[in-house]
């Protein structure tokens, strides 16, 4: 296969104010010059630590820093292996985004994981590639990414110590702990200035302790201190130990219970509309999300939300990891959740979510339309009120949208919510030709089953045929002609029954193309009757 000419540029937005990682920013350097003119295949580097150590930003900041000495592209994906909802990105999932960042057709993509990490690797050859592989849970996680090319490296973070990647592969291994008081005391001088530090060392002292020496702490602090260059320090530290003192401690120890103290109190000080979004951001599946699906949470129109999240960002609660598209850390997601499980209702919960779930399914739906010259045949309940569904003007706004959500719509249909069966087969059958056509057969495969589950519950017997179609044309595009064959005659059955001719015309096009492949275009099929 002729190597493709792109460069991936994959690293998240550069850390702003990053200070305190002298030691482990040359521990990386000296790994990095030690591996220089090497002829091992590739140099590991697992950097381990606790949640909220900053472990994600001390590989973002150094991978930017060296950028130029990986001149053929930087690769990166958020693994999420300790996701609090349990979204782990398989390897499956995240060698596909590297083959679309690094150039392939999608009708280049080979069907399995081994031929396609055979293909990465082999991309790779001849290359100096930078790769980042964030947040992973263990080393069979991460093993089939790993470059296989002298002069690539691998750069993994986890907050498990990775020893077998040490014992197989060789990797350097890094542990990173919470900052010292040194360093922690760097921090906030980098951020409110050297002078404000100085004046008042007990406070200070009193807020590196509250912060128990995690950068993610010290940021939202240092965030809310900044926006008030005139308040003394002593008083913020006040009201951090009333806040510590309002809560009980949670599972993990001290520090856990200090950090939620830290997060309690910036989140006292939003404005009632912010605080609002912040806790109906826990109800997104992830990993990220645009500001109109923000809006569609709040219900309100997008012009409204983005002062919102501008204030979320700018105490940092939320992070924008790459322009419009916001996350959260893991710890303040799960803080979030408790939040909108105590002070949110039921009925408040449910309409952000069935909100949510339009806005989504009714987006997707615009965009087959324009994206597919057959569309995927599919009625849809006209969306809620604030739904800020989207509206696309041409073929190109409407494959970029489905490119970008794509992982969000995957995340809704593996994170059902009881009471939306009808949104997950929908959105699974308006999906069936973009994941189809761009390779994530995988992807189709899973959501496939997952839609054929919902569509049952609802007896719905549409959304049971469309179900079908797609797990017979993901086992189709995967070499597995048998039980496709069996999905797409139970397709044309209950496509009969409800009467849709373009549904039946659709999967009788799947059965003679899978026929013609396997060296039988005239061999008939039996439709059951």
């Amino acid at each position: 296969m002729q190597r493709q000419t792109e460069l991936p540029a994959q690293l998240p937005m550069a850390v702003r104010g990053f200070t305190g990682r002298d030691g482990e920013l040359a521990r990386l350097a000296a790994i990095l010059a030690s591996a220089e003119g090497e002829s091992a295949a590739v140099v590991i580097s697992a950097v381990s630590g606790m949640a909220g150590v900053g472990k994600t930003a001390l590989a973002v900041h150094w991978a930017r820093k060296v950028e130029s000495a990986f001149p053929d592209g930087q690769l990166y994906v958020n693994l999420r292996g300790f996701d609090p909802q349990g979204s782990v990105v398989q390897p499956t999932e995240a060698v596909r985004g590297f083959l679309d960042a690094l150039g392939v057709r999608p009708e280049r993509v080979p069907p399995g994981l081994e031929a396609q990490v055979g293909l990465y690797r082999s991309l790779l050859t001849g290359r100096r590639v930078l790769v980042v592989l964030d947040n992973a849970r263990d080393e069979e996680q991460v093993r089939p990414l790993l470059p296989g090319a002298v002069g690539c490296m691998a750069l993994v973070t986890s907050r498990n110590r990775l020893t077998g990647l040490a014992a197989t592969e060789g990797a350097h291994l890094l542990a990173v702990d919470p900052l010292t008081p040194a360093a922690a005391r760097a921090v906030l001088a980098e951020r409110l200035g050297a002078g404000r530090v100085a004046a008042e060392p007990e406070a200070v002292a009193d807020v590196i302790t509250w912060c128990a020496g995690l950068p993610l702490a010290l940021a939202v602090v240092s965030a809310r201190a900044a926006a008030q260059p005139h308040r003394p320090l002593g008083t913020l530290a006040d009201e951090l130990r009333e806040a510590g003192g309002r809560l009980d401690a949670l599972d993990g120890g001290e520090e856990s219970s200090q950090v939620r103290a830290v997060f309690s109190w910036s989140y006292s000080a939003l404005s009632p509309a912010a605080a609002r979004l912040f806790r109906l951001l826990a109800l997104h599946p992830g990993p990220d999300l645009d500001q109109r699906a923000a809006a569609a949470l709040a219900g309100v129109p997008p012009e409204r939300v983005r002062p919102l999240l501008a204030e979320l960002t700018g105490g940092h609660l939320l992070v924008e990891h790459t322009p419009g598209r916001y996350a959260f850390h893991d710890l303040l997601r799960v803080y979030a959740a408790e939040l909108v499980s105590t002070y949110d209702d039921q009925w408040e919960r449910r309409s952000a979510l069935h909100r949510m779930m339009d806005h989504y399914l009714h987006s997707a739906r615009a965009a087959d339309v324009l994206v597919t010259p057959q569309p995927n045949p599919v009625e849809t309940p006209a969306p809620r009120a604030g739904a800020n569904t989207v509206e696309f003007e041409d073929y190109g706004r409407a494959l970029a949208w489905l490119a970008a959500e794509h992982p969000v719509l995957l995340e809704i249909v593996r994170q059902p919510q009881p009471g939306f069966d009808g949104h997950v087969w929908r959105l699974v059958t308006v999906l069936t030709t973009f994941l189809d056509r761009h390779g994530y057969w995988q992807a189709l495969l899973t959501a496939g089953h997952q839609a054929l589950v919902a569509a049952e519950r609802a007896g719905s017997l549409a959304g049971r045929a469309g179900a079908h179609r797609g797990l017979g044309l993901a086992l189709d595009r995967l070499k597995c002609p048998e039980p496709a064959r069996e999905h797409y005659l139970r397709a044309l059955e209950l496509f009969a029954a409800v009467g849709s001719d373009a549904g039946q015309a659709r999967t009788h096009q799947h059965l003679s193309r899978m026929s013609g492949a396997q060296g039988n275009p005239d061999s008939p099929w039996n439709t059951p009757t």
